[in-house]
């Protein structure tokens, strides 16, 4: 049987900092923390070790990229269209990544726009192409913010 991990609210400012810029410099979270950084490395070390951080994910700036808003779209094609959509959209449109994709959809793209006029139009272009049969629309905010205490963290199984 496996045990909650327990995070208390030092741990809990290190997961929101990592959150904000995994290349955060200990000296600079110690001193958010109130604690040195030998007490920092440790704990980020513990919080590997028992699998609450386990890696990285990216979340970009949108102001960096021109948009207030990102989203991914999925798109749904007749079938041997995929490419010609793709080749279609990459040049009438700004989206980071549309790609062919296999699961749920046939193409799945990212992209920023200004704000949601912006995303209606973009969503209008592709919906607009004869061989498009179904786009499902998710819209991201640009940084999640976790509540650590109603999360049940467990530690990784030996």
């Amino acid at each position: 049987m496996s045990k909650r991990v327990k995070i208390d609210h030092i741990d809990e400012k290190i997961l929101h900092m990592l959150i904000k810029n995994a290349r955060a410099e200990l000296k600079d979270i110690a001193k958010e923390c109130g604690v040195s950084c030998v007490a920092i490395s440790n704990r980020i070390k513990r919080l590997k070790k028992t699998g609450v951080i386990c890696g990285a994910v990216f979340f970009p700036n949108l102001s960096e990229l021109g948009g207030a808003i990102m989203a991914t779209i999925g798109i749904n094609t007749e079938s041997g269209k995929e490419e010609q959509i793709q080749k279609i959209i990459q040049e009438e449109l700004y989206i980071i990544e549309p790609a062919v994709s296999i699961g749920t959809y046939d193409l799945f793209a990212l992209v920023t726009v200004k704000d949601l006029n912006e995303l209606q139009k973009t969503v209008k272009i592709i919906k607009n192409h004869s061989a498009v049969k179904r786009i499902t629309v998710n819209i991201w905010v640009p940084l999640p913010y976790n509540n650590f205490s109603n999360i049940d963290l467990q530690p990784k199984e030996a």
